[in-house]
């Protein structure tokens, strides 16, 4: 068993060497090129490759499978935040599309999935993005309004009842009932265990399922022409579009003056400059 071993190592050592030389090749200028190229369609894209370039030759350098990490030193593309957020009326006939289609029967002919159209006044009207939506819990609905817990350093807080936000927490409550009932799924004791938006399974929904479900909404609603193809957003739009929507801008629980200044998007009605005297 041994021999065999040593025969296989022998063998690979000149694939090992070759596959050393040929990374030593790629260079700063080689990796920039190739930032900058992938850019040009997608900035975030671009920067997701070279962080993960980064740290596959990080693991392999600290392991000698290669000698140098080619993708240190290369420059991120610049990303533009560019945001899409729909205007109100866009947001009203996705949404009417997302509860058409999602009355329909699971597995048929155009049905879409049945918690999209609640999830979207969540995320509306409290400002949240997609995960924190998903993440919702029992726990999170108080008597006051529902607990924001935010992510990405932004300050938690409780956005306070409405009869939207009422209405949409109990579609919800209600769909997981039926799913738990239907699959005898055993109902958690804790409220932080029960999630508000589940799967058909009865277990809490993947935030990589509800992307997908997102996208196959939007397919859609711009194949039934509900929406043009330019007047496509995601789900983190409507945390845009509720920030714009409300007076109090720091409801988003954002720390910095910039940040909510880059979620809020309202054109404000100012004054002229003040004159010293009549130029007319």
């Amino acid at each position: 068993m041994s021999s065999l071993r040593l025969a296989s190592n022998v063998a690979c050592r000149p694939l090992a060497v070759m596959v050393l030389r040929m990374v030593d090749h790629l260079t700063v200028p080689v990796f920039q090129l190739m930032v900058d190229q992938v850019a040009e369609a997608t900035p975030a894209k671009a920067n997701h490759m070279l962080r993960y370039a980064r740290r596959a030759f990080t693991y392999d350098v600290q392991r000698g499978h290669c000698r140098t990490n080619p993708a240190k030193g290369t420059k991120a593309a610049e990303e533009l935040g560019e945001f899409k957020m729909p205007d109100h009326d866009v947001f009203a006939a996705v949404h009417a599309f997302a509860r058409q289609r999602g009355a329909l029967k699971a597995h048929t002919r155009g049905s879409l999935s049945p918690y999209l159209a609640p999830a979207m006044v969540l995320a509306y009207g409290c400002r949240l993005r997609g995960l924190e939506v998903n993440t919702l819990t029992d726990a999170h609905g108080l008597r006051e309004g529902i607990l924001c817990n935010r992510l990405k350093g932004s300050k938690d807080n409780i956005t306070e009842w409405d009869t939207d936000l009422r209405a949409a927490w109990a579609e919800l409550a209600i769909q997981r009932a039926a799913v738990w009932s239907r699959r005898k799924f055993p109902t958690p004791l804790q409220p932080e265990q029960r999630f508000l938006i589940v799967s058909q399974s009865g277990d809490p929904l993947e935030k990589s399922s509800l992307d997908s479900a997102w996208q196959r909404l939007i397919d859609a609603a711009v194949a039934a022409k509900a929406i043009t193809d330019a007047q496509r957003f995601t789900l983190h739009g409507l945390k845009h579009r509720g920030i714009t929507d409300s007076e109090d801008k720091s409801a988003a629980g954002h720390k910095t003056k910039e940040m909510q200044d880059r979620y809020d998007h309202e054109l404000r009605l100012v004054a002229p400059a003040a004159k010293r005297k009549r130029l007319t």
